[in-house]
């Protein structure tokens, strides 16, 4: 199982990707990739702070397209038992001086922790310490 974070997700959404990311996502199993309801939160959020107009609403009826093709049944939600394994992530990351910004991705650690699952991202050094499996689709670190 790999989890697909928000960046991977949002560079899939564009026009033009980056080729290695595509390249990536063309040679993995589609059965195997999943996203998170936080992926999901941090999407919408990205897309309503567009200005109104024709532009937001594709995009809009895009990723709702998206999620309905690509990824029904496959949305990962985040439930109140990884909250103890986030807060002790994001409390040793601030021990070793490595604060993240926001628990975003301390929760999608959590969901990816209980699922022995991969994260995809091109953020590795976010999760790093968290004790999953990374990959990094753009191909550099």
């Amino acid at each position: 199982m790999i989890i697909l974070d928000t960046n991977v997700i949002s560079e899939l959404s564009k026009p033009i990707a980056h080729p290695n990311v595509v390249q990536w996502f063309d040679h993995q199993d589609e059965n195997n990739l999943y996203i998170t309801s936080i992926s999901i939160t941090e999407i919408y959020v990205g897309l309503y702070r567009l200005p109104d107009g024709k532009r937001k609403q594709t995009l809009l009826s895009d990723w709702d397209r998206m999620l309905n093709d690509l990824f029904k049944d496959k949305i990962l939600e985040f439930h109140s038992s990884y909250a103890p394994f986030c807060a002790k992530f994001l409390s040793e990351r601030e021990k070793m001086g490595l604060p993240l910004k926001d628990i975003a991705d301390a929760q999608i650690l959590g969901i990816a922790h209980a699922h022995q699952a991969t994260i995809a991202t091109r953020n590795t050094k976010d999760f790093a310490h968290g004790g999953v499996v990374l990959v990094n689709p753009f191909g550099v670190d």
